[in-house]
């Protein structure tokens, strides 16, 4: 009988610190969750989505080591209670997010979707002449001269006023509002960086 008694508290004990194992291995994924949560931004898309943007975003997103996920609406605004969910749910997020990249890397971050997102264009006739101007403006209404930002922080300039066409492949660091670009000698010029709108951004240069 004593023996039994023994043999009984034993199993018991087995399954108290087997339940106790499962119940820290189900806290632990809980808590993984949570701060997995913490780098998704989610944002609510009403009208008509502009798909190039959040392809944009979501890529670079992910070369920064987090995700943003997108809920569309309709034009007639049937889904809208998701804003104010999703506006608690990024609160906890961009605090994440600025502990882990800085607090303006927002900026950063939606200066090189604008970027981007399409080709720049601007009227000049020489490339060279290019790194002499103090302040050049670029936008998205089309010339013969363009400039290309790829997410890889390459960037492509091209000029085909000429009946040679002139192509410049080199690359580019944004930091805030300030843009380095290196050209293919190995020279580089830093930028003051200002975005006017979507459609239309400018170059000062840095002294």
């Amino acid at each position: 009988m004593k023996n039994l008694i023994v043999l009984i508290y034993i199993v018991l004990l087995h399954s108290c610190n087997t339940k106790s194992q499962e119940d820290i291995k189900k806290e632990t994924l809980k808590q993984t969750e949570q701060v997995t949560d913490t780098l998704v931004l989610k944002k609510y898309i009403g009208g008509d989505p502009f798909m190039d943007k959040i392809n944009t975003e979501t890529k670079l997103a992910k070369q920064w080591g987090f995700k943003i996920q997108y809920t569309f609406g309709d034009c007639g605004g049937t889904n809208d209670y998701h804003i104010k969910k999703f506006e608690a749910h990024n609160e906890k997020t961009n605090l994440a997010l600025t502990k882990k990249f800085g607090k303006n890397w927002e900026v950063t971050f939606q200066n090189q979707v604008v970027l981007s997102t399409h080709p720049w264009f601007f009227n000049i006739q020489n490339l060279d002449d290019f790194r002499k101007l103090d302040t050049l403006k670029l936008s998205t209404k089309e010339s013969k001269v363009s400039f290309h930002f790829n997410l890889d922080n390459t960037y492509m300039l091209t000029n085909a006023t000429q009946n040679t066409k002139e192509v410049i492949k080199s690359y580019y660091r944004l930091s805030i509002n300030q843009l380095q670009l290196t050209f293919p000698n190995g020279e580089h010029q830093d930028y003051n960086l200002r975005i006017i709108s979507p459609n239309e951004i400018s170059f000062t240069l840095f002294k």
